[in-house]
């Protein structure tokens, strides 16, 4: 059963005059019974059409007691009919409300940046550098119905306090774009410290980005690999050439794990032997 956290009347105001859109909902505290995370503190931004939550997850110590361990941040749309954008005030304002929570639930103020591991975003237009100091990323899901930009130095931090293929923390990160992607300068950290990154995409185009991606950030020699539909992606993964000698015109559509599809889907198609992007 859900519990209405009574700690909110001074974080409320953390809805400062200029930022007077940028809201925070009450905590809520969730059974560990039903789900598992505990803690859920949800923000929205109207004149930037997005809502998103900051949960936190239960962590048990070796001694039985439990805290909050790393959180999740998630960001969707409001009106999922008009552009939303998370800005560097939007950012400001979600980080000094968290620091203000942590000082009155633990007596010290924690910083978003240094407390996430999963990022969840669902159509959500993101700015250069958002993400760069979020050092203790392990997993982001990017879901866009079109086209994805991911801006410059995105990343740019990840792993910089680990050592090569020792404890490197971000190595997942799901790519579920229906259009284009337009990948940024310095995304990630050069070198080592993509060693051990995996990209996984649904949208072929999205999976030669990041190769290609791969080719100029000297990270041929590491453990970094894209993933297309769930078998690793090379120049000659994508479907080039499809012998027709012996096809059929019958018209029928295939997605690109063989499975018959209405013509009328979208993505890598096969039809009549021939590749077909829709």
């Amino acid at each position: 059963m859900k519990k209405i956290f009574t700690l909110l009347v001074a974080l409320m105001a953390i809805t400062m005059g200029a930022k007077a859109d940028f809201v925070v909902g009450d905590i809520t505290i969730l059974s560990e019974e039903e789900v598992p995370y505990y803690l859920e503190v949800p923000f929205s931004d109207a004149s930037n059409n997005f809502k998103g939550k900051l949960i936190g997850k239960t962590v048990e110590e070796l001694d039985g007691n439990k805290h909050i361990g790393k959180m999740t941040l998630q960001l969707s749309r409001i009106d999922n009919s008009q552009p939303a954008q998370f800005t560097e005030s939007d950012k400001y304002f979600l980080e000094s409300t968290y620091k203000n929570m942590t000082k009155q639930m633990a007596g010290q103020e924690m910083l978003i940046e240094d407390n996430t591991d999963i990022i969840e975003i669902d159509n959500v237009a993101l700015c250069k550098s958002i993400f760069t100091k979020y050092t203790e990323i392990e997993k982001v899901t990017l879901n866009y119905d079109g086209d994805c930009a991911i801006p410059r130095s995105m990343f740019n931090q990840i792993n910089n306090n680990t050592q090569p293929f020792n404890n490197v923390k971000f190595y997942d990160l799901t790519c579920n774009i229906g259009g284009d992607i337009t990948i940024g300068e310095h995304v990630f950290p050069g070198g080592w410290y993509v060693g051990n990154l995996i990209i996984y995409c649904n949208n072929e185009n999205v999976a030669k980005k990041w190769n290609d991606y791969k080719a100029v950030n000297s990270a041929e020699n590491y453990n970094y690999k894209v993933y297309l539909n769930g078998v690793e992606y090379t120049e000659t993964t994508g479907i080039e050439n499809v012998a027709s000698e012996n096809v059929k015109s019958d018209g029928k559509c295939y997605n690109a794990a063989g499975q018959q599809v209405s013509a009328g889907s979208n993505g890598l198609l096969i039809q009549d032997g021939k590749k077909v992007i829709k």
